[in-house]
């Protein structure tokens, strides 16, 4: 039997940072403005109405979201996560506001980060234009270290709209902006630097480098979607990058039933109070108006958690379609082989599986139909000898791991939709710093929520 690493140095601890007061801004040279980004494609004019009887709910599928700071841990311990993250997920209700605000947070081995706003919005002008719309928000944000000493930037924001016109059609807007950029090395003079420019990368000797981060504008007849990060810096002693000021919004035409939202991917880790995440392993993410009756896959030979699982040969599955009628599709992910603990436990044959229908006619306050019947196991064989049926396992002892339990089938529904797990794994040794962790082999999840609410 191969022996492998112990649970608990197999997985990433995600650090939850506590908020402090903001950082003072630094004395700040005249602002200079990155360029805005505008992008529009032309097409005919919708002889539809853009709202529905009750005013509220268009014909279009809204979303966006946003995050003040992201951390690539590189030498530091871990990543930080996002600050100040807040989305609006698939809707096509105009009118809507969503606020997370941070009076300041640290950054491990780093610095702080000022005040942090990230607000999303959908909105109808009386033209009929219809507009998700993402903002972004920094007061300042100084990265102090013996290693190289200080970086002092100043107030941070970008813009990311995606619309629809009348008579433009689909587009976007993006704009960045960096109002100051101060550096004062150990023991030497505070020194300005002009802000970067796009293709023009901002180098700090000692420090690094800070740039403008990436914009994505994708337009066409049935879709707009803007993406932007105002800035990135990349701290060399350490070999962190820090994502900054993230904006995102999309909209998307075609919302005649339904609302789709929905997931497959095959490994998914989460812990009790946020301690671990190991985050999304071959994930793939349904699109709020469906995948237009194509079918998405997503594939890999080999994914493993080293020390806890070895993983042969998944993929990810979904599609989603409507029309004036109907509104249906699923979500399906597939693992041929999963070992515990090298050969203790061995499972074969693992599926995940939701479909999901909802007709137009249906009240708005009836279930969207689900059967999850092809969330399958093939084959448990545990200590050499295989089992006769799928059964839940109480409690399974592996030399090197907590104790641990696995379940088969859990399924969670809900009004919208379910979401079905093919197995998981739960940690229930109430000694170890992973109590309450839970793995996730093979999960499916389908919601179709109804569009004339």
């Amino acid at each position: 039997m191969r022996r492998l690493l112990p649970f608990g140095t197999a997985l990433a601890i995600a650090l939850v940072l506590p908020a402090l007061p903001a950082a003072q801004a630094a004395p700040a040279p005249t602002p200079v403005k990155a360029s805005s980004e505008r992008t529009i494609i032309t097409t005919a004019a919708t002889s539809k109405s853009a709202t529905t009887k009750k005013g509220r709910f268009t014909e279009f599928a809204l979303a966006g979201g946003g995050y003040g700071t992201r951390v690539e841990g590189g030498d530091l311990p871990a990543s930080s996560g996002r600050t100040a993250h807040k989305v609006i997920g698939c809707t096509n209700e105009v009118g809507l506001k969503r606020q997370n605000s941070l009076a300041g947070v640290t950054i491990p081995g780093l610095g702080e980060v000022g005040a942090i706003t990230t607000t999303n919005r959908t909105r109808r002008t009386k033209s009929g234009r219809v507009a998700s719309i993402t903002t972004q928000k920094i007061a300042g944000i100084t990265l102090a270290n013996n290693a190289f000493g200080k970086l002092e930037l100043g107030a941070i924001s970008t813009r990311a709209e995606a619309y629809h016109d009348p008579n433009s059609g689909f587009g976007t807007n993006i704009s960045t902006s960096l109002l100051s950029l101060w550096f004062t090395p150990q023991g030497g003079k505070r020194t300005g630097f002009d802000v970067p420019l796009p293709g023009q990368p901002v180098n700090i000797p000692g420090l690094g480098r800070v740039s403008l981060g990436n914009k994505e504008s994708v337009v066409n007849k049935s879709r707009a979607v803007a993406r932007a990060d105002a800035l990135e810096v990349y701290i060399a002693p350490t070999k962190t990058r820090i994502r900054v000021a993230h904006s995102s919004a999309k909209i998307f035409s075609d919302i005649r039933t339904g609302l789709f939202r929905g997931r497959a991917g095959l490994l998914e880790g989460k812990a009790l109070a946020g301690l671990l995440d190991v985050g999304r392993t071959q994930n793939i993410v349904m699109p709020c108006s469906g995948t237009g009756g194509k079918v998405k896959k997503d594939s890999v030979v080999d994914v493993d958690l080293p020390g806890v699982l070895e993983v042969s040969v998944g993929g990810s599955r979904q599609m989603g379609k409507q029309n004036a009628r109907r509104a249906w599709g699923h979500e399906e992910s597939s693992l041929a082989r999963v070992a515990l603990g090298g050969d203790v436990l061995v499972i074969d044959g693992i599926k995940a599986s939701v479909k999901a229908s909802r007709l137009r006619s249906q009240k708005p306050s009836s279930r969207t139909q689900v059967d999850t019947s092809g969330t399958t196991v093939g084959s448990i064989t545990l200590n050499g000898q295989k089992l006769s049926l799928p059964k839940d396992i109480p409690s399974i002892e592996i030399p090197g791991l907590p104790l641990l339990s696995v379940k088969f089938n859990v399924i969670e529904r809900g009004k919208w939709g379910a979401k079905a797990i093919a197995v998981q794994l739960s940690v229930l040794d109430a000694s170890s710093e992973l109590y309450g962790a839970k793995i996730n082999l093979g999960t499916a999840m389908l919601k179709i929520y109804d569009a004339k609410r």
